[in-house]
């Protein structure tokens, strides 16, 4: 389950190790991302703001609406989200070394990282045409800029299908008015 969320939301490691139950509404499918969470010199736990300072919210597909719903109803308010198996705070080497890694191994995936499921998200989320401000505001980026920089080359492949959906709006149908433009333009630029 942690795979998926991470997959489909695009949190940060720390982002989505900090979530308690309490951020996590199933009526509006959204998760509150105010914290994040990284482990210090000597393994404990530290909670921290998120990556820029700023808190967001970010919706969550449906198809993981069960499956929170059945972690939240197991837990209280204040408990972690996500935890290691068998109980206790998630551990970013533990859960590499136990769980992701050999995960990755046996899947005979190469160079997947945890962080590379931040890049699936950012991905799929392109691909169905997400507007550039959407996909940065839940990547949590400082700006769309930094999104552009790190994501636009996979905008580019679209710009003819945003060309040809123009031209249909443009000049498909019969609408009188849209018709009438258009011959007027014509005729004073031609």
């Amino acid at each position: 389950m942690l795979v998926k969320f991470a997959g489909t939301t695009g949190l940060r490691w720390g982002e989505l190790a900090a979530l308690q139950c309490k951020d996590i509404s199933i009526l509006n499918r959204t998760i509150y991302v105010g914290k994040s969470l990284s482990s210090g010199l000597r393994g404990e736990q530290i909670v921290s703001s998120t990556k820029t300072d700023e808190s967001r919210v970010v919706p969550f597909p449906k198809e993981l609406l069960s499956d929170l719903q059945d972690l939240i109803e197991k837990r209280g308010p204040e408990s972690q989200l996500f935890t290691m198996p068998g109980g206790g705070s998630l551990e970013y080497n533990n859960f590499m070394t136990r769980i992701f890694r050999p995960a990755v191994k046996v899947s005979g995936l190469k160079d997947i990282t945890f962080h590379s499921l931040r890049h699936t998200a950012a991905s799929l989320l392109i691909s169905q045409g997400t507007p550039i401000t959407t996909v940065s505001g839940i990547l949590g980026h400082a700006s769309t800029q930094m999104t552009l920089d790190v994501y636009g080359h996979l905008y580019e492949d679209d710009a003819m299908t945003y060309m040809d959906r123009l031209g249909e709006k443009l000049f498909a149908g019969t609408d009188k008015e849209r018709t009438n433009v258009i011959s007027v333009a014509d005729k004073v630029s031609g």
